[in-house]
């Protein structure tokens, strides 16, 4: 299993701080199709062109509320909800970036390192709405992907519902857990014996109440 980039190799999770932009085509087609609608209202009769206002109307609403759900923490703000230290462990500088794409990802993480070399990664992304969870993600939280030769185990903690991925093998867990139908919450366990519960206690000491605190003075 890797080790981040504050120890010389790369992220357990892969993160990277980058941008990416893929929503150009989309817009690009949204603003055609409202350009086409307008320009055949002029030779229409008025039920006619309340029909086609009315559906300009809904497409503008419809783009308008998708705008809407981009509304993720700053990763800067998202870092407070991570332990400020963990005993025994020597913890890296935090990890912060976005991704940009039809929606707005802020991620937050850091590593936590035992004198053995075992290591915890927590971090915490804020797809901003529900709706911009991916599908795979939504499916794996209302029912754990089964996972080959590994023990997976369904929890909820304080309004947290997820599962842990438990490989008895090299002793090392996976959590995923989703909070407030926004915040996804990851805990990559390496080489730490603590088993398919023990995991669960480390989240425990992410700060919820921060998480909450942030919104509410939005």
């Amino acid at each position: 299993m890797a080790r981040s980039s504050a120890y010389g190799r790369a992220s357990v999770s892969g993160f990277r701080g980058v941008k990416i932009t893929g929503c150009q085509k989309m817009r690009t087609a949204f603003f055609i199709g409202t350009i086409i609608l307008i320009t055949l209202v002029a030779g229409c009769s008025k039920s006619e062109k309340d029909r086609i206002s009315a559906k300009i109307s809904n497409l503008t609403e419809k783009r308008t509320r998708g705008q809407k759900t981009v509304s993720a923490l700053p990763p800067d703000k998202l870092k407070n909800a991570l332990p400020k230290e963990i005993e025994g462990t020597t913890r890296s500088p935090f990890r912060l970036g976005v991704i940009s794409d039809e929606s707005e990802i802020s991620k937050a993480s850091a590593e936590y390192v035992f004198p053995d070399e075992s290591f915890l990664e927590i971090s915490i992304e804020d797809y901003g709405n529900y709706d911009n969870i991916p599908k795979y993600l939504k499916k794996s939280f209302q029912k754990p992907p089964r996972a080959s030769g590994k023990i997976v185990k369904a929890f909820e903690y304080k309004g947290v519902k997820g599962f842990v991925v438990f490989d008895e093998g090299d002793k090392s867990s996976t959590l995923k857990g989703l909070y407030l139908k926004r915040f996804l919450f990851r805990i990559d366990a390496v080489r730490v014996p603590v088993g398919i519960d023990g995991v669960e206690e480390y989240l425990r000491l992410c700060d919820f109440k921060a998480l909450k605190n942030l919104l509410n003075k939005r």
